[in-house]
């Protein structure tokens, strides 16, 4: 899994997840609840989100909410949407339509909570959606793969209630922690 998480940072996905923040607007906005450091500035968010602006004015959001980062579940949401939907045989009909139910309900999320927020059309717009190596389907394919792990519980109903409980708090979708 922790295989899986160093690969995700590295993905297109991880840019568009990160674009989902305007930081700097997000301190602008929040000036006087941001709290200098000796390392920075930090902003503690409603919903358990911490933000940490660095000497250096790069930013780091780290989700303490205890229900995930929700801009970690994007990006694993964003690199399987593919495999899903090009992999032959690979989701049966009925995990499919749970998986775009869920996808539909995280974006829905994210462009409410984006900053600026942004309407869930225009984040789904956003997404690209390249070709998949069919040497990815077949790997995907594999039983005891982190893929396959990922993809079972993301396409069975029990999926929804689990993103439900994710969800249940508004905050800012950060990427930290990220399994």
């Amino acid at each position: 899994m922790r295989a899986l998480g160093l690969l995700l940072a590295l993905l297109p996905g991880a840019a568009l997840a990160e674009a989902l923040i305007d930081y700097d607007l997000l301190f602008q906005t929040h000036a006087s609840e941001v709290v200098q450091t000796d390392r920075g500035a930090r902003l503690d968010l409603p919903g358990g989100v911490t933000v940490q602006r660095t000497e250096d004015g790069s930013y780091i959001g780290t989700d303490t909410s205890g229900n995930g980062a929700v801009g970690c579940l994007f990006l694993i949401m964003e690199e399987l949407r593919p495999l899903v939907t090009q992999c032959e045989g690979l989701v049966p009909e009925t995990g499919r339509a749970q998986f775009d139910q869920n996808d539909a309900t995280l974006l829905d999320f994210l462009a409410a909570n984006a900053v600026p927020p942004r309407s869930a059309e225009a984040l789904r717009a956003s997404l690209s959606q390249a070709p998949v190596d069919p040497a990815i389907c077949a790997e995907a394919a594999a039983p005891d793969s982190d893929i396959s792990i990922f993809l079972t519980h993301l396409t069975s109903p029990e999926s929804a209630d689990d993103l439900a409980k994710t969800l249940a708090v508004p905050r800012l979708p950060v990427t930290n922690p990220c399994l």
